[in-house]
């Protein structure tokens, strides 16, 4: 797990982010002719626009296809939206994106899908 990611960890927090960031603003100030560069990331709305398919793809690339992967992959990949009105004939839309919010995985399920983001920004 990428030491960036403070978001459902246990002991980790809001004011936990801000220690880090002070203290390497400081780190970074001692030194006169380095550079600094924080990144600040708006996860709003991040449940809504998860890829499903995506979300996967990253659980097998870390575990490898198993039983608790299968699992989790007939979980989310099971969602469909259905729109009634009392016009027209009820209309059932598959649903590729958005993850439950509230369930019990969706902690690990968030901090597996944004676990390469610090990597990316890093290189």
């Amino acid at each position: 797990m990428a030491e960036e990611q403070l978001r459902f960890q246990k002991d980790k927090s809001m004011p936990h982010a801000i220690s880090n960031l002070i203290d390497d603003t400081e780190d970074a100030l001692r030194h006169p002719q380095g550079k600094f560069h924080a990144v600040f990331i708006d996860y709003t709305k991040s449940f809504d626009k998860l890829n499903r398919r995506t979300l996967i793809s990253k659980l097998e690339s870390i575990t490898g296809k198993d039983k608790l992967i299968t699992l989790i992959h007939n979980r989310l990949m099971a969602k469909f939206i259905q729109v009634i009105d009392d016009v027209s004939t009820p209309i059932i839309i598959p649903q590729a994106n958005c993850i439950l919010q509230g369930h019990p995985l969706m902690p690990l399920l968030f901090i597996v899908a944004s676990y390469d983001v610090s990597q990316v920004i890093r290189n």
